[in-house]
């Protein structure tokens, strides 16, 4: 067999060895390294990237020459590229409408399969909040949007690390209706999780005001009005005066007299 013939094809002999023939664009030429197996992947150059796609990832190994396909969980790639027989890159694809988020990546040739087991996250993005700010109190009915939201229940909404929304409800993939949590007055991000992957902090933050005065006067006034010791200084109040009230009409009766 002539060198050109195996250039041709994905796999064949050469002298009774199995080799992965492939056209290097490097040197012009047809190249075959002599033992091919099933392809391996060794190291990955980027381990996330957004729901949107369009994340350039490098991955290095053996035997990756003429991959015939690329794919992030069930998900071909966009589109790769075989720089060598050790090298590819590929660009992810969008994953907004998939649930799960953390996938394999897989190098396929006709020599077998090779993957990358977890080795890819697809996080959700956050666009926008409306309204942007409440009470430190919480219960707002607050609109978040974004890209890649999940609607049966493994989407969470945090206001700030450490602070979830207690009720959730995602309209679609980009709309969520929640409501604030009670949390310390500042400014904090707005974060998503879905399928165990966290948004990245961006500009998108709401305001969890402080009380002003007039709240405060409020506030305080009516938990004087409900304490124990209010109630039970009022009724000492009413006792007193009737017993003045009392004693005026005695005194009264007793001048008649």
């Amino acid at each position: 067999m002539k060198i050109g013939d195996a250039c041709n094809n994905t796999s064949d002999l050469v002298d009774g060895l199995a080799v992965q023939a492939y056209r290097s664009q490097r040197h012009r030429a047809c190249v075959i390294p002599v033992g091919s197996g099933a392809p391996e992947i060794r190291t990955i150059s980027v381990l996330e990237g957004s729901v949107d796609g369009g994340t350039q990832v490098v991955m290095t190994g053996r035997f990756l020459a003429n991959a015939q396909s690329v794919s992030f969980g069930s998900v071909n790639a966009a589109r790769f590229t075989v720089n060598s027989m050790t090298r590819i890159t590929a660009v992810t694809p969008s994953f907004r409408a998939e649930r799960q988020r953390i996938v394999d990546i897989a190098v396929r040739t006709s020599f077998g399969t090779g993957y990358g087991p977890n080795a890819f996250s697809f996080y959700p993005e956050v666009t926008g909040v409306s309204p942007d700010g409440g009470r430190m109190s919480g219960g707002k009915t607050v609109t978040v949007t974004g890209r890649g939201f999940i609607t049966t229940g493994s989407t969470d909404v945090l206001f700030d690390i450490g602070s979830p929304s207690p009720n959730v409800s995602c309209r679609d993939e980009s709309t969520c209706v929640v409501e604030s949590p009670r949390h310390l007055p500042g400014r904090v991000p707005i974060l998503v999780r879905v399928g165990g992957v966290l948004s990245k902090p961006g500009s998108v933050v709401y305001n969890f005001a402080p009380p002003t005065i007039d709240q405060m006067s409020r506030a305080e006034a009516g938990a004087a009005r409900r304490s124990p010791q209010h109630v039970d200084m009022g009724r000492r109040h009413n006792r007193v005066a009737a017993a003045i009230v009392h004693v005026g009409c005695v005194v009264g009766i007793d001048g008649v007299q």
